[in-house]
């Protein structure tokens, strides 16, 4: 499984976010369930693990951002998006 890490790199247009449903407890009885992004590039689709809930309110917002740009003005929108996590903070940049 893709996992988004630390170091900077390109990941496309987001078009899905994922909560796991079925997460299965750890050895603390504490559930964690595990967060996906969906991004898309060139036609085809990926799947990448989102490490922390901090990233994945971020992408939250973007992914907002793509469905208002295709259902407003009929744009594949301009969230493509580019991922690092910099002096312990994530930084989702467009191009």
């Amino acid at each position: 499984m893709n996992v988004i890490t630390e170091t900077e790199q390109f990941y496309g247009y987001l078009i899905g976010l994922h909560v796991e449903q079925d997460a299965e407890p750890d050895m603390d009885g504490m559930v964690s369930p595990k967060l996906y992004a969906i991004f898309e590039y060139g036609r085809k689709a990926s799947v990448w693990e989102v490490p922390d809930v901090e990233l994945f309110k971020i992408l939250a917002k973007h992914l907002c951002d793509m469905a208002w740009s295709r259902s407003k003005i009929g744009e594949y929108g301009y969230e493509k998006l580019w991922i690092k996590k910099q002096d312990g903070r994530w930084h989702v940049d467009l191009p």
